[in-house]
């Protein structure tokens, strides 16, 4: 919404559909190509189906190294901040004091293996996404009216940004392109071969069927949780377009929800 436009949603619900082909395909062949590892427990990825698969050793050697940047900066650097800076201005927490207690709970996981991940992501998932939905969703409640609204200047924004917002926060069709493709493939990792890992240790009957589940996971994180956000920022007028001090990010999400739901929809956020 700040870089593209509300266009920009348009073609991120675009690159959502595409998303579903591309999750679906990884994370079948994750499972067509898992391996045991050394501690008896299945493991699959791109590396293994890029290797076995395709016949390639050098390509899944460029895709592990290509992991390591690509999980430091594109992942853990951008959530942190988006933890530290929502922590921030809900409740005035310092953002290096949330960066090292991230950090710290993330490495007490992780330092227990595969079980205390899927361990933790089971109890923390389903509960994140209720909270989250739930405040989304009575935002939009209460704000019912103003859905339809919301939801033509997404797609009027979609082909016509200048003409939709009076030329006055500068959108173009290639912004709203550029912005709603890039968040919607970061916010499922469709095709980025990541999330495929997870799913590789999955012990299923067939790898179609884990395949559905990469299905499923697309839509949820980018076709629901992305819609119900943009439409609780839109309809609750908490986004300014033509303001340079406009807000952005996790603390617009936590405005939005703080509209309606007061200290407690900063809080879920």
């Amino acid at each position: 919404l700040t870089l593209g436009g509300p266009g920009a949603v348009f073609w991120m619900w675009l690159s959502a559909l595409l998303g579903m082909m591309t999750s679906c395909g990884e994370k079948l062949l994750a499972v067509k190509y898992q391996r045991p590892g050394p501690d008896g427990q299945l493991r699959g990825g791109p590396m293994y189906y890029l290797r076995d698969g395709l016949g390639s050793p050098f390509l899944s050697a460029c895709f592990c190294l290509a992991c390591i940047p690509a999980t430091l900066a594109g992942g853990n650097l951008i959530q942190s901040s988006s933890i530290a800076s929502s922590l921030e201005a809900a409740f005035g927490l310092p953002r290096l004091l949330a960066g090292v207690v991230t950090a710290l709970l993330a490495g007490l996981i992780m330092a227990g293996g595969l079980g205390r991940i899927a361990a933790a992501a089971s109890a923390l998932v389903p509960t994140m996404a209720m909270l989250y939905l739930g405040s989304g969703c009575a935002v939009l409640l209460y704000h019912w009216e103003r859905v339809p609204e919301a939801l033509g200047l997404i797609c009027s924004c979609a082909l016509s940004p200048s003409a939709a917002a009076a030329g006055g926060a500068g959108w173009t069709l290639s912004a709203a392109l550029r912005c709603g493709g890039a968040r919607g493939g970061f916010t499922n990792e469709a095709g980025l071969g990541t999330s495929a890992m997870a799913h590789g240790a999955a012990r299923v009957d067939h790898p179609a069927r884990q395949g559905m589940w990469g299905i499923f996971e697309v839509f949820l994180s980018t076709l629901l949780v992305c819609t119900v956000t943009a439409l609780a920022i839109l309809v609750s007028g908490v986004w300014t377009p033509a303001s340079p001090d406009a807000l952005t990010g996790a603390p617009l999400t936590a405005a939005a929800f703080g509209s309606v739901l007061g200290p407690f929809g900063q809080g879920a956020v």
